[in-house]
This record gives structure tokens, sequence and C-alpha cells, in this order.
């Protein structure tokens, strides 16, 4: 350890360390005389204990005590300071216990410092390791909310002994509240759930525990403080004892409000293009990133004669052998065209019907990748000069 030694006499510095050794105590000293030296020496020996004689020359413990405190009070650390003199009156003594030394050692009783000190050192680890633990805890709780409020979840914890709820910020966010607002029970929860859904929630929440399940999942739906309709969705989690005995109940509960509403927005759109798709009067054909069919609706079935189920996940070159279909995909493919194109083409079918049509090829690609291409056959005048295919 390393020991700032506050003292002007050489002979007390000799028996003091020489105490300190006879006790086993591995240490570095520095001796100082003065408060210009005492103020350099905490900033730059980082000592582990500071002992400190009473009356020297150029000031006293309680100058260094108060110069000490203001150190502390700046860099947050645990440093014991002891006051080791040759005469301290009680009033004195007081007077430095109150000024924030942690003990002081007369020097006629030198055998009292070795033990002092090891006392202090262990008190001031315990200190450290206190505060270290405090620090780690408000760190990760801030952590923990932040993480919350980004991922709109929350969690609340039953003590299934007593009752008691514990409810984390993000849940009272959730559920439109600032944290503490009310005492959490499940009769508070229940005033937000929709009523349709309430008997659900206290089936499955009884079934779970009756079970004796590790773990279940349901989602629900309340209404906010603001009146604002949210979908959740609801993790349990038994917590047991030493003895296997369930003793708590864990949930984790996520805002899945945008998710749900996305999901019926992606399920409208795909049911509005199914039904654009398969009741749209022109042929109309959808290809893949490899130029394979994925799907055609009835109109193309009808002109061209191939069913959708024979031509889902062929190439589009091997049904039109030679159309300017597969050219113009390869230059899709390529980079060498990223934009719809039209023209126009004649197309004769097995049953010998033919049909001139205005093509509309339509790329589409996903973070510069093309992914598929969309066909629209809309039937035309015959062109002069027919490109077939």
């Amino acid at each position: 350890m390393n020991i700032l030694m506050v003292e002007d006499s050489q002979e007390d510095v000799v028996l003091i360390e020489r105490e300190l050794t006879r006790a086993g105590i591995p240490f570095n000293c520095r001796v100082v005389k003065t408060r210009e030296e005492f103020v350099s020496s905490l900033n730059e020996f980082r000592c582990d204990i500071v002992l400190s004689d009473h009356m020297l020359p150029d000031f006293n413990s309680l100058e260094a005590l108060e110069i000490f405190r203001a150190y502390k009070s700046e860099t947050g650390v645990h440093v014991p300071f002891v006051v080791v003199t040759g005469w301290l009156s009680e009033e004195v003594a007081v007077h430095c216990m109150r000024a924030g030394a942690d003990d002081f050692v007369l020097k006629d009783q030198l055998r009292r410092l070795a033990p002092s000190v090891i006392g202090l050192l262990e008190k001031s680890r315990l200190a450290e390791e206190r505060g270290r633990y405090l620090r780690d805890v408000v760190e990760r709780d801030a952590l923990l909310r932040e993480t919350e409020r980004l991922a709109r979840c929350g969690s609340w914890q039953v003590d299934l002994t007593t009752g008691k709820q514990i409810w984390s910020d993000g849940y009272f966010h959730i559920l439109g509240m600032e944290p503490g607002e009310v005492t959490p029970s499940y009769e508070v929860f229940k005033t937000f759930l929709f009523p349709e859904d309430i008997q659900h929630t206290v089936d499955r929440y009884t079934e779970f525990v009756a079970r004796n399940e590790e773990e279940a999942e349901y989602t629900f739906r309340i209404r906010d403080k603001f009146a604002n309709v949210k979908e959740l969705h609801c993790k349990l989690r038994l917590i047991r004892n030493d003895r296997g005995e369930v003793t708590q109940l864990l949930g984790l509960v996520m805002d899945i409000t945008e998710r749900v509403r996305a999901a019926d927005r992606l399920l409208r759109t795909r049911q509005r293009y199914r039904a654009l798709f398969d009741e749209f009067p022109e042929p109309v054909v959808s290809l893949d990133h490899e130029g394979r069919f994925t799907n055609v609706n009835p109109a193309f079935e009808q002109i061209t004669g191939f069913t959708k189920a024979s031509l889902v996940g062929r190439h589009c070159a091997d049904v039109f052998k030679g159309s300017k279909v597969a050219v113009l995909y390869d230059e899709f493919v390529s980079g060498c065209r990223r934009t719809p194109i039209r023209y126009n083409t004649e197309y004769r079918n097995s049953a010998g019907e033919q049909f001139c049509f205005d093509v509309h090829l339509i790329p589409i690609f996903m973070e510069e990748v093309l992914i598929g291409i969309q066909g629209i056959a809309m039937r035309a005048q015959p062109a002069r000069s027919p490109v077939a295919g």
C-alpha cells in the first residue's frame, strides 16, 4: 500500500515505519512536511492511507483534513485519514473526528497503529466496492430504462406470497403513465384492458400458474391513460426458490402496436394487389430475380393457353424463345437498364390466334439489387413491322 505521511520528525517517521513493518504490512511511504507538498502528493502519489501529525510548523491536521475532504469530494476515492500525534486533547480529537478523521493514535501507543491501519483499509476496500456496485447498478438501471424506451417494452414482477407487484419505468410508459404514478396492482392493470380481453387474460394467467409451466406467451389489447389503443405481447416466466417452489412471476411486455398495424396494412395491400392482379382484363406476369415465372393472371392463361401451374418456376426464355422479354431481362440483371421499358410486339398462341401487345416491363429493385420484374401486356393495334415475341 502507499502511505502518505505528514510528519516533520524523522525519528517519528522511523518509529511509525518500524511498527508497520513489525506488523507485516508491506508499504511504500512518502513523507511531506508542508501544505504545498501535501497538496501535490495527493494528486501525484495516489495514496491508500494518510497518516498525519497534528502540529507541524507550516500547518496542522485540521487544515490537512480540510484539504483532504476537498480532494476526496473531487475524486470520489475512499482513503482513510489517521491523526498520529504525540499529544491530543479530547476537544481537538473531537474536532478532528468531526472534520473527517477516521481515527487518531498517540505516538506513545503506536502498537494501536497497525490494527487501526488494517481495519481502516478493509473498511475503505468495502466502501470502494459498495460505491462501485452502486455505480454499476445506476448505470445498468439507466441502460435498462433507455433500452425499454427504444424497444417500447417494459416488465413487471409479482411476489406470489405477498401479492406485491413491481412495474418497470417502461411498463408505466406503455400504460401512458409516469413511473410511480399509481401503486402497481392487478386491479389497476385490469382497468386498462379491453373488456372483451379481460377474461382471456385472466384465463391465460390462471392456466399458466396452474400448469406450472416455465414460460408462456399471449397478446392482448389495452387503452392507455390517454385512450390510445395498443396491442401488447406478454411473455411470462416463473421464478422459483432454492426448494423449487414458485415464489414470483415475471412478465416482459412489448408494445407491438406499430408492428400489428404494419402487418394489417401489408395484408390489405396484398389483398388489393391480388384482386387487381387476378381481375385485371389484360395479361399480367411476375418474374423473380432469375427470370422465372412466379405468377400469372387468368387473362394471361386465357390468351397464351399456358396454365399458371405449368409456368411457375419456368424461365421466361423457355416459354418465349427468342422473345424480347428474355433480352430485356438480361439487361435489367446486368444493370444496363434500371427504369421501366415499354415496347410493342406481336404474339401467336398455340391455337393460332395472333395478338398485338403494348408491353410494359417494370423492374423491381431493393437496395440496388434486382428482385423481380412485373410485366403488363395491353392489347394494341398491329404494327406495320411487327417484332415476334
